[in-house]
C-alpha cells in the first residue's frame, strides 16, 4: 500500500541526511524558492507505513487558481526501482489534481551518457530510460545543449577520491602553471565573512552585465547563503587584491625585466631579448590598467558553495570585469577545491556548462574554464512535463512564450521608433 503526504521537515531532511539527495531537494532551497514565488512542499512516499521516498515539490500559482509543480534534480527515490518510480508518478498526479496543477516538472540527477573531456559519446548510460519515463506519461523536453531549460542539463563534476597531488595533475597545463605560481600578486582570499556579500553582489551585477543576463537580486544572495549557512552548508569566497601594493609589485616586476633585458643584450642572446621585450610589453599593458585606481583594496572574484551530502557545488559566482589577467577566479576554485579535499567531500560539482562547444557562445569562456579544471563531463538526461491538464499545458508552455516574443519584439522597436 503506496501513500504520498506531505510531511515534517525534520522527517524530510533525516531522510535525505540517510539517503543522499541533491541540495534542490533539501528543505533549505524550498525556504529560498519562497523568493521566486514558489510554495515549498515537502512530500514523502511511504510504503506500508514506512517512508521510501521524499521529494521536494515547489508549487507555482498560474491565473484562474491554476498552479504547476516543480520538482528540482528529483524525485530522491531509487531510480533503479520502477516501482518506486511508478508509484511516485501516481501519487503525484493524485496531488496534482487536487492542487489544480496543470503539469509536473521533474529534472532528474541521471547521466544520459558517458562523455569524454572534450564532450564525445563514451558509453550510452541511460536513453532507455528516458524512453521508459515517456512511458509513464512524462513528456520530454528535448535535448538542450545550453541553458534553455530551468537548470543546466551539462556540468563538470571533479572527483576527489585521488591524491591532491594527482588532482591537480589532472588539470590543464595552463591552469597547473597558475597553481605552481602560486600568489605573485598577494590576493587575499577571506571565507564567510558575512560583510562581503555586498561586494559578492558587485561582482554578479558586474558578470551580469559583461553576460547580457539578469542577475538575482541581493536579497536573494542574501537569504541563499545565510539559510544554507545556518546548517554549515554554504560558504562565501571572495578574493581581493590591494591596488597600493599590486602597483609596487609591477613596478619592481617592470624593473626587473628592464635589467634582465640590459643583461642579455650584453651577451648578445637575441632570444632572451626578444622574449624578455614580449614580458615586458604584457606587464607595462597591466600596470597601466591600474594607474589610474585609487590605493584602496578592491574585489576581484566572488562564490557561494553549497555542501550537501557527499558533495560541493560551486552555485554563484562572478568576477570583476578589471584585472582578469591576475587569475584570481581559479585561485578562488583552487581554494574551493582543497577545502573539499580536506573535509572529505567525494566531489566538487562546477554546476552547468554547455553542451556544444562553440567558440561564438557567450558562454564558451565560462565552458573552457571549468572543463580546464580537469572534472568529468556531466550529461544529464534533461527535463520531463508529467501533464494533468493538456489544453491549458499546451497554452502555457506554447502560446504564452510566442505571445510574449511578439510583445518583446512591438515594445523594442516602439523604443527604436521613439528614439
Amino acid at each position: 500500500m503506496y501513500k504520498l503526504e506531505i510531511i515534517d521537515r525534520k522527517t524530510f531532511d533525516n531522510f535525505n541526511s540517510k539517503n543522499i539527495a541533491h541540495f534542490m531537494q533539501s528543505s533549505t532551497f524550498g525556504d529560498i524558492k519562497k523568493e521566486h514565488g514558489f510554495i515549498p512542499m515537502l512530500t514523502g512516499l511511504y510504503k506500508d507505513k514506512k517512508l521510501i521516498a521524499t521529494a521536494l515539490v515547489l508549487k507555482k500559482k498560474l491565473k484562474l487558481g491554476l498552479s504547476y509543480f516543480y520538482i528540482p534534480r528529483g524525485y530522491n527515490l531509487n531510480y533503479k526501482n520502477k516501482e518506486e518510480i511508478e508509484e511516485y508518478t501516481k501519487e503525484i498526479k493524485k496531488m496534482a489534481k487536487r492542487e489544480k496543477a496543470v503539469f509536473v516538472t521533474i529534472d532528474p540527477p541521471i547521466e544520459l551518457e558517458k562523455l569524454d573531456i572534450n564532450g564525445n559519446v563514451v558509453e550510452d548510460l541511460n536513453h532507455d530510460f528516458v524512453d521508459y519515463l515517456q512511458s509513464l506519461g512524462y513528456k520530454h523536453k528535448g535535448y538542450n545543449y545550453f541553458f534553455e531549460n530551468r537548470e543546466p542539463r551539462y556540468t563538470f563534476n571533479l572527483k576527489l577520491d585521488k591524491p591532491y597531488d594527482e588532482i591537480i595533475k589532472n588539470m590543464h597545463s595552463t591552469i597547473r602553471n597558475i597553481y605552481n605560481r602560486g600568489n605573485p600578486f598577494n590576493v587575499i582570499i577571506d571565507k564567510d565573512k558575512d560583510d562581503e556579500l555586498k561586494d559578492f553582489y558587485f561582482l554578479m551585477t558586474e558578470t551580469a552585465k559583461r553576460q547580457n543576463i539578469i542577475p538575482f537580486t541581493y536579497k536573494y544572495y542574501e537569504k541563499f547563503y545565510k539559510l544554507f549557512k545556518e546548517n554549515n552548508n554554504s560558504d562565501l569566497y571572495m578574493v581581493y587584491v590591494d591596488i597600493k601594493n599590486l602597483k609596487e609589485i609591477y613596478k619592481n616586476k617592470i624593473d626587473k625585466i628592464k635589467s634582465d633585458i640590459e643583461k642579455s643584450e650584453k651577451k648578445n642572446k637575441e632570444g632572451q631579448v626578444k622574449e624578455l621585450n614580449n614580458q615586458l610589453k604584457k606587464a607595462l599593458k597591466e600596470q597601466n590598467e591600474i594607474k589610474d585606481m585609487k590605493d584602496v583594496v578592491v574585489p576581484l572574484s566572488g562564490y557561494i558553495t553549497v555542501k550537501y551530502g557527499d558533495e560541493v557545488w560551486v552555485v554563484h559566482g562572478g568576477n570583476a570585469n578589471y584585472l582578469r589577467t591576475i587569475d584570481a577566479a581559479y585561485l578562488a576554485y583552487f581554494r574551493m577545491i582543497k577545502d573539499a579535499y580536506d573535509d572529505g567531500y567525494k566531489s566538487i560539482d562546477f554546476f552547468g556548462t554547455i553542451g556544444k562547444e562553440d567558440k561564438k557562445n557567450p558562454e564558451y569562456g565560462i565552458h573552457l574554464f571549468k572543463k580546464r579544471l580537469g572534472g568529468d563531463y556531466i550529461e544529464f538526461i534533461g527535463e520531463f512535463d508529467l501533464v494533468i491538464n493538456r489544453p491549458m499545458h499546451f497554452i502555457y508552455n506554447y502560446l504564452i512564450p510566442i505571445y510574449r516574443k511578439i510583445l518583446k519584439k512591438k515594445i523594442g522597436k516602439e523604443l527604436k521608433d521613439g528614439a
